[in-house]
């Protein structure tokens, strides 16, 4: 593949005499849409460009993107083209927690798709081109820090490991699950019919989800969470003994699954939730927010984590631009108009955050006191959801938002 060198193609700034509204600190997906939506919404943004960001080895993350995560991305101008092998729809969803099934599927809620899987490359090479093009982008440097760029207003994208969450002084609750998430992709010898699987076991959790890369749809990638420990174990086995582990976890289902390969190389991450106390703020006369995985993060078992910090890029340009056309006197570091974002952010992240680990801790509760009761009411709850019409709807609504 020819890659265009972005380096030589983009205007840097320089710190003495560039001028920005909005300095926007990393070069992560989240980050990449705040700069392009604040650029197309009329702003001067100076965005991060990272070292690695344009060549680097394969990426095993594949993304759940919901309806309205699709739509902001639509707007930028960056979704793939239909057809793009790098998408697939998922049309349905299937979770099974032993003996107990829910079902989800597009055609019961009246819609085209649950949501969608995305390939990143899709995406970061769209938002670097658009990026990169666009007249009211400045790129700042990764030497450049904190207030070396004259700037209204810092957003801070940078990630569950930024330091400048820490430097703007603020506190972030970290829980620390104990659990590694390992990702791979697999090909199967028979189509997955756009139908993202899930199965909550031995208080793990195991996630097939649908990719377009192959026709007609064998493709799927993994992710699947489990302790430390075991993850340490599963990665240092031979492919065939990893697939069989995987498989006493798909349980009966293997049989609808089918034959399964590895597809390149294994890969995990630590686990973790995380919401900082603040997401908006004062330090050293600078005006911040906090955006994506530097304000929270939830466990993947949901797929939320990229579509909450894609939230919080669409509700601070819908804040912004609101108070521009109301109140056009605000300057874009207004108190007032940063703490609006913050409450309604904040607020989404605690529901997500609560709801996500809710559900991981009644999936592991397997090994603890009064486990049977707890893994009887979770199978319950699935199954009363399951002949529940109207309360499966309103859950399928949910998490498609």
């Amino acid at each position: 593949m020819c890659h265009r060198n972005y380096n030589t193609d983009m205007n840097f700034a320089h710190p003495s005499r560039d001028r920005v509204d909005i300095d926007i600190h990393g070069s992560g997906l989240v980050a990449r849409a705040m700069a392009l939506a604040l650029a197309q919404a009329g702003f001067k943004v100076g965005a991060s460009i990272a070292p690695d960001s344009v060549q680097r080895g394969a990426d095993l993350r594949a993304f759940a993107i919901t309806p309205a995560s699709k739509r902001l991305l639509q707007g930028l101008g960056v979704w793939p083209a239909a057809g793009d092998h790098r998408t697939s729809p998922i049309l349905a969803m299937s979770i099974r927690d032993g003996m107990s099934r829910l079902r989800f599927s597009a055609a019961e809620q009246g819609v085209a798709e649950l949501a969608c899987m995305l390939e990143p490359a899709a995406l970061e090479s769209a938002m670097l081109e658009a990026l990169t093009s666009h007249e009211r982008v400045v790129w700042r440097g990764p030497h450049l820090k904190w207030a070396d760029l004259p700037a209204t207003l810092d957003i801070i994208c940078e990630g569950a490991a930024s330091n400048l969450v820490s430097t703007a002084g603020v506190e972030t609750e970290i829980r620390d699950y104990g659990q590694r998430a390992i990702s791979v992709r697999l090909g199967l010898n028979q189509a997955h019919e756009q139908v993202a699987r899930q199965w909550f076991a031995h208080g793990e959790v195991l996630a097939l989800l649908p990719l377009g890369a192959s026709q007609p749809g064998n493709e799927v990638s993994v992710v699947w969470s489990v302790s430390a420990d075991r993850a340490t174990q599963l990665l240092g086995m031979e492919a065939n003994d990893w697939l069989d582990q995987l498989k006493l976890v798909l349980d009966t289902d293997a049989a609808a699954v089918g034959e399964m390969r590895l597809c390149g190389e294994r890969g995990s991450w630590p686990l973790a939730a995380a919401l900082a106390a603040q997401f908006s703020g004062t330090h050293a006369g600078r005006a911040w927010v906090l955006a994506g995985d530097a304000a929270h993060r939830v466990h993947p078992l949901a797929g939320l984590g990229l579509n909450l910090g894609l939230g919080d890029v669409d509700t601070f340009v819908q804040v912004l631009l609101q108070t521009r056309d109301a109140q056009h006197w605000r300057a874009i570091s207004d108190p007032k108009l940063l703490r609006e974002y913050a409450r309604k952010r904040q607020a989404k992240a605690q529901a997500t955050l609560a709801a996500t680990d809710g559900l991981f801790q009644l999936v592991r509760a397997r090994n603890s006191p009064g486990a049977a009761g707890l893994a009887a009411l979770r199978r319950f709850g699935m199954s009363a959801v399951q002949q529940v019409a109207p309360l499966k709807r309103w859950l399928a609504t949910q998490a498609m938002r």
